[in-house]
């Protein structure tokens, strides 16, 4: 595993990025990276959220792994809650972020490979399991 995504619920919405550089440059993902040499999958997507974001989060639990289009290696997806922060941009990387209604996601350009695991989810159930 190279990389981690957050997916990160609450009150029936989704905290989303659009990615302002390549690959998937103005789609929408869940905030995420590379993880580091010597940081723990925990950790990366941690670092990563609030990197990307400013909201600070804690990993409550791995919910499976995607496969990187571009790498072909896997990645793993971890449902979070937010802890702290005010959601953010960090430019260039990414150019907005924003609380998605889950109603709203079908109409939002999401990656193929991420809007497959989203579909597969049911993020309404999540509320009450992410510690909020």
């Amino acid at each position: 595993m190279i990389g981690v995504f957050a997916i990160i619920p609450q009150r029936g919405k989704i905290l989303l990025i659009r990615r302002g550089t390549m690959p998937f440059q103005d789609y929408w993902c869940p905030p995420g990276g590379v993880i580091d040499e010597g940081e723990t999958a925990g950790e990366a997507v941690v670092r990563e959220t609030i990197e990307e974001t400013g909201i600070r989060v804690r990993v409550v639990e791995k919910l499976g792994d995607v496969t990187g289009p571009i790498t072909g290696r896997n990645q793993g997806v971890y449902l979070c809650t937010p802890m702290w922060g005010r959601a953010e941009p960090s430019p260039p990387e990414v150019t907005d972020v924003r609380w998605v209604s889950f109603d709203e996601l079908p109409s939002l350009p999401i990656p193929p490979f991420i809007r497959r695991f989203l579909d597969d989810l049911d993020l309404g159930s999540f509320d009450n399991r992410s510690g909020k």
